[in-house]
């Protein structure tokens, strides 16, 4: 049976990454580590998601993951595009009701990752 999950990925710039998710979007630390260059990693809790965020090694390329978004649900999604605007989130989908039932709005992390938050209507 199954506990919990967690999206891992390499972050094309690690700092940045680390950055949004814990100082823009105050996404609470769980655990991080620095064994150097090629042996950082930071894991935030994201919703009811862990999120781990690894360093890419010195003259490697991080392959970003590709087809997928990340879909928070959030308790008042127009108080949390409040907090995005004033954090100085870049908004990529802007807040509005959806025909499926959700008020929802979208950002990117650094990586390209897009990132829905939403309340059910």
């Amino acid at each position: 049976m199954t506990k919990e999950f967690c999206f891992i990925f390499r972050a094309s710039d690690y700092e940045k990454t680390v950055d949004f998710y814990r100082n823009q979007l105050e996404c609470p630390l769980i655990q991080e580590w620095d064994r150097g260059p090629t042996q950082k990693g930071t894991v935030i809790y994201l919703g009811g998601l862990k999120v781990e965020m690894l360093s890419v090694a010195p003259g490697k390329e991080a392959i970003q993951p590709r087809g997928f978004e990340l879909s928070i649900e959030v308790e008042d999604v127009n108080a949390y595009y409040q907090f995005a605007k004033e954090k100085g989130i870049a908004i990529l989908g802007e807040i509005a009701d959806k025909p499926w039932g959700q008020r929802a709005f979208s950002v990117n992390d650094p990586n390209g990752i897009k990132i829905i938050f939403y309340t059910d209507l």
